[in-house]
C-alpha cells in the first residue's frame, strides 16, 4: 500500500514504470490498485449508510432483533444485501439481540374447592396405580381394549414399569 501511495504522489514528475522499478512494485498491481480506490470508498460508504438502517430497525423493534431478522427487514425495505454482510456490521456496532428469559413451568394448581371436570379422555387410575401417577386408557381401539399400555400422567409417554397390565 505505501509502495503504491508512492508511486501515486510522484507519477506526476516521473513514469510509472520507472517508479514502480524504483519501489519494488509491479505496474499491474499500482493500476489495480488505483482501480480498486473507488470501489472501497463506495463500499464504505455504503457500509456507513447500511450501519444506520440496521441501527434504526434495531432499536425500532426493541433491541430483540438479531441479524436474521433484521436482514428479513431490510429485504422487505427492498434493501439486498447478505446475511453475513448484515451480521459482521451488527457484529462491528456491537449490537446482539436480549437474549428471552426462561420461563418457569407452570402447571394446573390443584389445591382449590372447586368441581373437578369430567374425564373427556377416557383414563381411569387403577388402585395399584394411584400412588404411582400412572393412568389406564379405557377407550376402545377397533373394537378392542388396549393392550395394557399404561400412561404416566405427567409426561404423557409409557413407562416400562407401568406397560404391564393390572
Amino acid at each position: 500500500m505505501a509502495k503504491f501511495a508512492f508511486v501515486s504522489a510522484e507519477r506526476a514528475n516521473h513514469t510509472v514504470a520507472r517508479l514502480c522499478r524504483v519501489a519494488g512494485a509491479s505496474v499491474s498491481g499500482f493500476y489495480a490498485w488505483l482501480r480498486a480506490i473507488p470501489a472501497v470508498q463506495t463500499r464504505a460508504e455504503a457500509d456507513v449508510e447500511l450501519r444506520g438502517q440496521i441501527g434504526r430497525i434495531f432499536a425500532a423493534r426493541r433491541r430483540v432483533y438479531g441479524s436474521p431478522r433484521v436482514h428479513a427487514e431490510l429485504c422487505r425495505g427492498g434493501l439486498r444485501h447478505s446475511r453475513w454482510r448484515v451480521e459482521r456490521l451488527m457484529r462491528e456496532m456491537g449490537l446482539s439481540a436480549r437474549r428471552g428469559r426462561r420461563r418457569t413451568p407452570r402447571t394446573t394448581d390443584s389445591r382449590h374447592d372447586l368441581p373437578i371436570a369430567s374425564d373427556r379422555r377416557g383414563l381411569s387410575v387403577s388402585r395399584r396405580d394411584q400412588g404411582h401417577g400412572y393412568a389406564r386408557d379405557r377407550r376402545l381401539v377397533h373394537g378392542r381394549p388396549p393392550q395394557g399400555r399404561a400412561v404416566h400422567l405427567r409426561s404423557g409417554y409409557g413407562h416400562p414399569a407401568a406397560s404391564r397390565s393390572p
